[in-house]
């Protein structure tokens, strides 16, 4: 909207007095293609830019021609014929008439693009039938390569022959991404005498594919044999940003009596079990917040948990005894205890820890944060 604007409000728009040659030429081809109304012409200077184009506003229809390709094609009316005609063509072809309803088109990959270089050959075509002299009329597409000064002396045989170099797989996904086709592969359409020789792009476009496939495929393999590496470390490093598993590592502690309660430094069992427990505890946490304050029914359910929300890292087991650690609800279901063994090995099977275990109790730590 704002760029329609800018046109019109910078633009020269055309009229029998204003550009009467360039207005009578776009009023005579509209006739010619079937046009009730002669769609409004401006001419825009667009610093050295060799462009046209077709646009459509609040159901009014426009054509835009830059001045710089207009004065590349001077001197020759069949060109300029070419390039007017091909942007009425857009219109009359009804390439803007229904853009929202191939809105979902477009946001494919690649089936937009395509889509639009349809459009762009079609209005070749409409350009291409106006001409009085083909061959001139298709240096309107030779400008756009070489400019207005060079288009002259360029041999359009070799420029179609440069279809060839398209032929590799990631020039084909260019050529598959891009609006407009090549200015090569347009001259060829419109004149097939151009193209000398046929060019076979079934394999580029395999390959193409192939290259498109690797970039998808390559990534989600190296996932797949990473994760389970790397999910455990990720999951740790995570879980250090858990409020919940913060406040958990403040209240661990051992039973009374326990021979490990007055270590200045826990060894490397009891390190391995307070990260073990913390683990468990924001299992527990979570599946609570999400069933309205219900704790997991014992410990079979808690390791179940633990295999449904982190198949990829291995369940925890207590580092003195080599099994699951103890986990028990108590005060009807409200608070819970996860606790290991100990250095004596015997993991108690009741709802009390025994006295070398090292423990979790959501009681202690709700009374704990509960205190002044």
């Amino acid at each position: 909207m704002l760029f329609v604007a800018f046109i019109r409000g910078n633009g020269v728009k055309l009229g029998p007095s204003q550009l009467p040659d360039i207005h009578r030429r776009v009023v005579r081809i509209a006739a010619d293609l079937g046009f009730r109304e002669t769609p409004d012409a401006y001419v825009v200077q667009a610093g050295g830019t060799l462009n046209a184009m077709a646009a459509r506003m609040l159901g009014r229809n426009f054509i835009v021609l830059y001045s710089d390709l207009i004065e590349a094609c001077e001197g020759n009316d069949e060109a300029i014929d070419f390039i007017v005609a091909h942007e009425l063509g857009h219109l009359r072809a009804g390439h803007l008439a229904f853009n929202w309803l191939l809105l979902p088109g477009h946001l494919l990959p690649f089936l937009g693009a395509a889509y639009s270089r349809a459009c762009e050959y079609t209005a070749d075509r409409y350009g291409i039938s106006v001409a009085a002299d083909r061959a001139r009329a298709l240096d309107g597409l030779v400008v756009l390569a070489a400019g207005g000064r060079l288009a002259a002396q360029v041999d359009r045989r070799a420029l179609v022959d440069q279809q060839r170099d398209l032929h590799g797989p990631l020039m084909r996904i260019a050529h598959w991404m891009s609006t407009h086709p090549p200015i090569p592969a347009r001259l060829a359409a419109l004149d097939a005498g151009l193209e000398t020789h046929s060019v076979n792009y079934w394999p580029s476009a395999f390959a193409a594919w192939a290259v498109l496939l690797s970039a998808v495929l390559l990534p989600t393999l190296v996932v797949a044999v990473a994760m389970p590496y790397l999910g455990p470390a990720i999951a740790t490093y995570f879980e250090q940003f858990d409020p919940a598993r913060q406040g958990a590592g403040q209240d661990m502690a051992y039973a009374e009596g326990s021979s490990a309660a007055g270590a200045a430094s826990p060894g490397e069992a009891e390190r391995t079990a307070t990260d073990a427990i913390l683990k468990l505890v924001s299992v527990v946490e979570g599946y609570r917040a999400r069933h309205q304050g219900l704790l997991p029914v014992d410990q079979q359910e808690l390791y179940a948990l633990w295999e449904q929300e982190r198949s990829l890292e291995a369940a925890p087991m207590d580092p003195w005894s080599g099994e699951r650690f103890g986990y028990a609800t108590v005060d009807e279901g409200r608070h819970y205890f996860v606790y290991t063994a100990g250095p004596d090995g015997f993991l108690a099977n009741d709802d009390t820890p025994s006295a070398d275990d090292l423990y979790y109790s959501s009681a202690e730590a709700a009374a704990k944060a509960s205190s002044p």
